[in-house]
């Protein structure tokens, strides 16, 4: 589609699985977001997040190698600027068996779950929810 809508922030796919990934950004520039980026690790996303002015929405897996999301999500909470400039969709098949101190930080940046595997519908409206909540900031 490639007809983005300039007033939504991008999105930054994190997911190892490359299917998944590949699907999302396909599902979500056909929505007429712009996928800045889709990475495999969780290292490489906190580099890209760190990096960027741009505020972002990612999409974020728990299950990733290396430095895995719930890495990321505690090196966001730890880091206010992170925290305030980007918005959290977790995507992860293992939500009920995550950690107490994980639920207090997705609770505490306000970072949805998305349980795989994922309805379209639920994945977009998660998506334009967290878009909107940074935009409106």
């Amino acid at each position: 589609m490639n007809g983005w809508n300039t007033q939504a922030p991008a999105i930054l796919i994190v997911e190892d699985d490359d299917g998944i990934r590949e699907t999302l950004r396909a599902l979500l520039d056909d929505a007429g977001y712009r996928v800045v980026d889709a990475l495999a690790d969780g290292q490489r996303a906190l580099q890209r997040l760190r990096a960027s002015s741009e505020r972002l929405v990612v999409l974020l897996d728990l299950l990733l190698p290396g430095v895995g999301g719930q890495q990321v999500v505690e090196a966001i909470v730890a880091d206010p600027a992170l925290a305030t400039r980007h918005a959290l969709v977790i995507a992860t098949a293992q939500s009920r068996t995550m950690p107490r101190s994980l639920v207090t930080a997705l609770a505490q940046l306000q970072a949805p779950i998305l349980q795989k595997p994922f309805d379209i519908d639920t994945a977009l409206k998660l998506v334009a929810e967290a878009a909107r909540r940074i935009r409106d900031e």
